[in-house]
């Protein structure tokens, strides 16, 4: 694919917060940034898993390490892991 200089292929930050909208049990908060995982959208560890398998099924991200996860937070968290490929937090091979 060619991508226009200054263009990412990355996924946007909406459709990113769309995502955790769908998955999110207070759908109906704000979302922004620094939104707030558990805290603001009331996620727990269940839909947290689920919201993550989400995530890798749809940006074609490889499953997130248990270090990364647990830095998780914020939506800017998510968005930051996504935009980074999801890294894996294990030495390359």
């Amino acid at each position: 694919m060619n991508v226009p200089p200054g263009m990412s292929t990355a996924p946007s930050e909406r459709a990113i917060a769309d995502l955790i909208r769908r998955y999110a049990p207070h759908a109906e908060a704000d979302i922004a940034s620094g939104t707030r995982l558990r805290e603001e959208l009331g996620f727990e560890s269940i839909s947290l898993i689920e919201l993550a398998f989400a995530l890798e099924l749809e940006f074609s991200l490889p499953p997130v390490s248990d270090e990364a996860a647990m830095d998780v937070k914020t939506v800017g968290d998510i968005v930051r892991l996504v935009e980074q490929g999801a890294p894996t937090g294990r030495a390359a091979t």
